[in-house]
């Protein structure tokens, strides 16, 4: 400083220099906005970018916090003084800041709201059963379904039925009176939760089984027999009826007193008849009629009568 300078600053001509001034840095984030929205499992990189009159952006340093917590190991800023971090959020409301320092020790901070929230994820089938495991023409089909949806959200079922590989115009989770013995049949089932569906799931193919015919309506005659005097005969009031349309056979068989008796003859049918002379007073005689249709149904019916002096 030469004489006159220092001469007019004593003489108060002149002010002193002051030491030149500070400023803070200032931090705001790009890209986002207090209350917006983020998907929630998702990795996201958060931007924000500080500027600072006395400073480059790359001498700034950056602490990022997530709810307080601080995060991000790099605390550099590029020289365009823009900081990043990543997160993962989790469900829920969070807080996030970003605070910049520079080398004067003069800092900034702000800080934002956002609201973590998983997008609708697709429901998955968790198992599907198809049953009766041995069904018949008679039978009901159900296709029992389970599935799981990771958002919570209430689900409906679409059905797809197939008979020998051929779709039906179906959409319910039972069917019945479509099929004949040895048709196979599978369900397939789509879960939705309004907006995604799940993939399709498939049932393993059911056999259509032989159904057995009905038991017949039989009787004996003479409705009150007496001892010796009149042959026994079973009849067959009403013929049994087979569910698939095959044929039906029938097999007569006796018993005395639950033993069985091997004498019997024939009047309209194979061993219909038990003859007079077998029959002894206070005896127990039972006709059993077994209906088949030879592939492997059968059913049964039996009646008594008891012998009269």
């Amino acid at each position: 400083m030469n004489s006159r300078l220092i001469w007019g600053v004593l003489a108060g001509c002149i002010p002193p220099e002051e030491p030149p001034s500070t400023l803070a840095p200032a931090i705001q984030f790009a890209g986002i906005a207090d209350g917006d929205s983020v998907v929630a499992g998702q990795e996201l990189t958060l931007r924000a970018t500080a500027s600072d009159a006395d400073h480059r952006g790359a001498d700034l340093s950056s602490i990022w916090t997530l709810d307080g917590v601080p995060t991000c190991d790099d605390d550099s800023l590029a020289a365009d003084g823009s900081t990043s971090c990543d997160f993962v959020f989790v469900e829920g409301v969070h807080t996030v800041s970003v605070q910049v320092t520079d080398p004067d020790g003069l800092s900034a901070t702000t800080e934002l709201s956002v609201s973590a929230a998983f997008d609708n994820r697709p429901p998955t089938i968790t198992s599907l059963t198809l049953g009766p495991s041995e069904p018949t023409v008679e039978s009901t089909l159900s296709c029992q379904v389970l599935a799981d949806d990771p958002d919570g959200d209430p689900l409906t079922y679409s059905f797809v039925w197939t008979v020998n590989d051929e779709g039906l115009a179906s959409n319910f989770s039972t069917l019945s009176g479509v099929f004949a013995k040895d048709d196979t049949v599978s369900c397939t089932a789509t879960a939705t939760d309004g907006e995604l569906a799940s993939s399709p799931s498939s049932s393993p193919l059911l056999v259509i089984r032989n159904a057995s015919p009905s038991a017949p309506d039989i009787g004996i005659l003479p409705l009150e027999p007496n001892e010796h005097e009149l042959d026994l005969t079973c009849i067959l009031y009403g013929v049994s009826s087979d569910p698939d349309g095959d044929p039906v056979d029938y097999e007569i068989s006796w018993h005395v007193d639950d033993t069985p008796f091997f004498g019997a003859t024939t009047q309209t049918r194979p061993g219909d008849t038990v003859p007079a002379e077998e029959l002894d007073q206070g005896e127990h005689w039972q006709c059993g009629v077994k209906a088949y249709d030879g592939d492997g149904g059968a059913s049964s019916t039996t009646t008594t009568v008891i012998i009269e002096p």
